[in-house]
């Protein structure tokens, strides 16, 4: 099960530092809700392909379109917030400088940029869909039409600036993603555990 290290401040911890050691252990929580709210799209997809009886075609059509809409923005969530506890939050807890790992934050961040490096174009497909009905010349990848959808399996897509962007709404992507995160975690071990023999805070 996908756990962030415990970055608790310790009775070491500066007292100028021990809300912003707080507050990064609250993002780190917050990338396992990201993956898990991902993961939570993907069964609703799953479900909407074989719904049961009593759910009518159309509305388990539009599951699959909620569920895709979901997992394009938890992923996206997921992008921003690494990039925020990287450029922000471990700035702010100077005193655990040298107990982050940074060669894994680093790694993770490639990771994601390699699985996944679209994701930026692709939400704003999604955030911005209103617009495409008012101009969908401006969208439309084919010059005519500015659909979204599943058009091969379960990859999801849609036209963004005359172009168009994919995600695979599948257990592959899950995994990728755990492991982006899993990566990420590793860049904080040493720190919780240093934290933890110092003696955590109440």
């Amino acid at each position: 099960m996908l756990q962030p290290p415990l970055v608790w401040p310790s009775v070491a911890t500066p007292h100028a530092e021990r809300e912003a050691v707080k507050d990064l252990y609250a993002h780190l929580t917050a990338l396992k809700y990201n993956i898990e709210a991902w993961d939570a799209g993907l069964q609703l997809y799953k479900l909407a392909l074989k719904a049961p009886a009593q759910v009518r075609r159309d509305i388990a059509l539009r599951w699959r379109f909620v569920a895709a809409n979901e997992c394009v923005f938890q992923l996206h969530n997921l992008k921003k917030r690494i990039e925020k506890i990287r450029g922000v939050k471990v700035k702010k807890c100077p005193s655990l400088s040298t107990l982050i790992d940074t060669r894994h934050l680093r790694q993770s961040a490639k990771l994601l940029n390699d699985y996944f490096p679209k994701i930026n174009e692709l939400r704003d497909a999604i955030a911005h869909a209103g617009e495409f009905d008012a101009h969908p010349e401006d969208h439309a990848s084919d010059g005519v039409f500015a659909l979204k959808g599943f058009r091969e399996g379960h990859t999801f897509s849609a036209p963004f600036k005359k172009k168009l962007y994919h995600l695979d709404i599948t257990d592959e992507t899950l995994n990728r993603m755990i492991e982006v995160a899993e990566t990420f975690f590793e860049g904080f071990v040493l720190t919780a555990q240093a934290l933890e023999a110092e003696g955590h805070l109440e």
